[in-house]
Order: C-alpha cells, then sequence, then structure tokens
C-alpha cells in the first residue's frame, strides 16, 4: 500500500511513467522505475533528481541504489 501510493503521487506530481519492478512478493523490500522521455538529456536528469528528491522526503526506508539509464536513439 505504502509502494502504491508512493508511485501514484510521483506520477500525478511529476507526470511520469512508473512502475514496480521487482520484489512485489517481499513486504521489507521494493524496487522502482521511472521513465520520462525528452530531447535533451540535461533537463531529465533534473527532473530525476527532483524525483530522487521526493522520494527521499517521503518514503521512511532506506534507498539502496539508484542510477539513471539514458537511451540515446
Amino acid at each position: 500500500m505504502v509502494i502504491r501510493s508512493l508511485k501514484s503521487r510521483i506520477r500525478n506530481k511529476f507526470e511520469v511513467s512508473v512502475a514496480e519492478t521487482n520484489h512485489q512478493d517481499r513486504h521489507q523490500r521494493a524496487e522502482l522505475a521511472v521513465a520520462v522521455v525528452g530531447p535533451d538529456q540535461v533537463p531529465l536528469d533534473a527532473l530525476l533528481q527532483e524525483i530522487l528528491s521526493f522520494v527521499e522526503m517521503n518514503f521512511d526506508g532506506p534507498i539502496l541504489d539508484y542510477r539513471n539509464e539514458f537511451i540515446h536513439v
């Protein structure tokens, strides 16, 4: 329930795609993926950093890992 609420708040605040991508069978752990699309990497990176700050402020658990992956087509 906590993860569902966090995903919803991320979607509503930042208008991005969010999915729980791993550990759905565990109550103590979750993995979220956020996807954004745009023409320039710099503003997307800034947006992802803003989302990370939002998660840190609104989630009562440690963030074990965080990474950005940019695909240029």
